[in-house]
């Protein structure tokens, strides 16, 4: 059995990496002493997947690649 990324799945990780250091990470200190989190960072993470989301993130698999990259950034 292949436990192994995909090179989707790899693709996606390094997309949504990217995301998160250039959207997320600046602000992560802010925003955690403000307890809040901006809604229109989630829109863009949607709209940046929302073309690909039905092909890419229908399986447990992608949706935990995602969180997994978002729960790295500092």
């Amino acid at each position: 059995m292949d436990f192994d990324y995909t090179p989707d799945q790899l693709q996606l990780r390094r997309e949504v990496r990217e995301f998160a250091a250039a959207e997320i990470a600046p602000h992560v200190m802010e925003w955690d002493e403000a307890q809040t989190f901006p809604m229109d960072v989630v829109r863009k993470l949607g709209q940046l997947f929302a073309s690909e989301a039905a092909v890419r993130i229908a399986g447990e698999i992608q949706r935990l690649v995602i969180a997994r990259q978002l729960l790295k950034t500092r």
